[in-house]
């Protein structure tokens, strides 16, 4: 299933290069450019020769990954403000976004989601979020989007700036990313020893995604099609589509504080019969928490997802695709 990009949405951008202070106007790097669209100040556009990714502003979401030559490998849903797709008040918009968690710190559905400043780094070659003030936390979300110059990789921080360090309960940042639902979906287990704990695992409220052993670290998961949650202990989860991988893996890079069990990644898939996403455009969620810490220690725990684009062919088979996942750093 293709979802359609932004660009398809908004029609052809007319894009401005960004020219740096202090700069002497000198033009980007033209390995990666970074530019935004002066009849809509809010989108921001990230490339290199082989990816590219489009940043909405005041949606606080990545709503394109894909190849410069391919479709978008986020779900997204430009018809969300319509009012037979709204849940709650929620906007459903997709894309890729950033939470606070616990998702009880929300103190009830929806999520507060706020809009944010994008502007161009220091380099000129990558992309910096920065949120208005979460009122649920009392935080601003930062992230900074930079792209591999060598592949397709995307690399996202992010992390939380509490303007009142004494404020509030543990926290962490929470990374939700929706794509279209998979051909087929694998997770690497942080330590092997962990592995058996999700072979044959019983199903736990709507935790329907049985796993099978397929390598020392890796599960291949099943991909419902109705409602269900599971949560990993993983560092890589890849998403295979037929023509591409997406594939996410987590670095740690916190300072402080250490994952609770079975929450650094999580898995979600909403039922493909449901009424509020247009009809045959369901998606699953791609999820990752950093350690929680309290709010004057939240900042040294930022996290880190590499999101990665691996071209298949049809001669592609299931083991070179768990070689390549077990492969990663």
């Amino acid at each position: 299933m293709k979802s359609k990009s932004l660009l398809s949405i908004t029609g052809v951008l007319s894009m401005a290069t960004v020219m740096l202070p202090g700069a002497g106007c000198q033009p980007l790097d033209a390995a990666t450019s970074v530019t935004r669209d002066t009849k809509a100040p809010g989108i921001w556009v990230i490339q290199n020769d082989k990816v590219q990714v489009t940043v909405d502003a005041p949606r606080g979401r990545i709503m394109h990954y894909g190849f410069r030559d391919g479709s978008n490998a986020l779900w997204t849903n430009f018809q969300a403000e319509e009012s037979q797709y709204m849940i709650g008040s929620w906007v459903n918009w997709g894309g890729d976004k950033i939470w606070p968690w616990p998702q009880d710190i929300f103190g009830g559905w929806p999520p507060p989601e706020v809009s944010y400043e994008v502007r161009a780094n220091d380099k000129g070659d990558g992309l910096v979020m920065t949120s208005a003030v979460n009122p649920a936390i009392r935080a601003r979300i930062v992230r900074t989007i930079e792209l591999d110059n060598d592949s397709s990789s995307m690399i996202v921080t992010s992390w939380f700036e509490p303007t009142e360090t004494n404020f509030g309960r543990p926290m962490a940042a929470w990374s939700i990313t929706q794509v279209p639902p998979p051909d087929a979906l694998y997770a690497r287990i942080a330590l092997a020893g962990d592995r058996n704990r999700y072979i044959n695992r019983g199903g736990v409220g709507n935790d329907t995604f049985q796993a099978r052993q397929v390598g020392q670290r890796m599960v291949k998961l099943a991909t419902p099609d109705t409602v269900a949650k599971t949560f990993l202990d993983a560092d890589v989860i890849a998403a295979v589509y037929p023509d591409y991988i997406l594939l996410q893996r987590q670095i740690p890079v916190q300072t402080q504080g250490v994952w609770t069990a079975d929450q650094r990644a999580q898995i979600y898939s909403h039922g493909l019969s449901s009424t509020n996403v247009p009809r045959g455009k369901s998606y699953y969620e791609l999820e990752w928490t950093a350690p929680i810490l309290p709010p004057n220690q939240v900042r040294n725990a930022p996290l880190r997802v590499v999101y990665k684009l691996v071209k298949l062919n049809k001669n592609t088979t299931p083991e070179q695709i768990v070689e390549l996942i077990d492969k990663l750093p």
